[in-house]
């Protein structure tokens, strides 16, 4: 088993914060959100722009996770987590009672 396990919340927490990066970069650079103008969801509005706003937050998102992964797994091997599931020292079935003392 692995020494240092995944702790979901904090990969949850750090690619929420990194895709949230992304979009102001995103707004603040190019005056819009994911390139289809997300902002503008109005009746009249052509259904291939949708299809650009799914393509372009997976392309946010994807990458978003892998440096949320790495930067949680950083964060593990220096002890932060946010789940309360510690790493089992020892599997369940270990034995660790003292040998029994030889009769005679």
């Amino acid at each position: 088993m692995r020494k240092h396990r995944t702790d979901y919340r904090l990969w949850a927490l750090l690619t929420v914060g990194v895709w949230g990066g992304l979009l102001a970069v995103d707004y603040w650079a190019t005056g819009h959100v994911f390139g289809g103008q997300l902002v503008q969801l109005i009746p009249n509005r052509p259904g291939g722009i949708l299809v650009i706003d799914v393509c372009n937050v997976l392309c946010m998102v994807v990458p978003a996770a892998g440096v949320g992964w790495l930067a949680q797994a950083l964060a593990v091997v220096c002890g932060v987590r946010l789940s309360d599931r510690p790493a089992p020292a020892q599997a369940a079935d270990y034995d660790d009672a003292p040998p029994s003392p030889p009769n005679g």
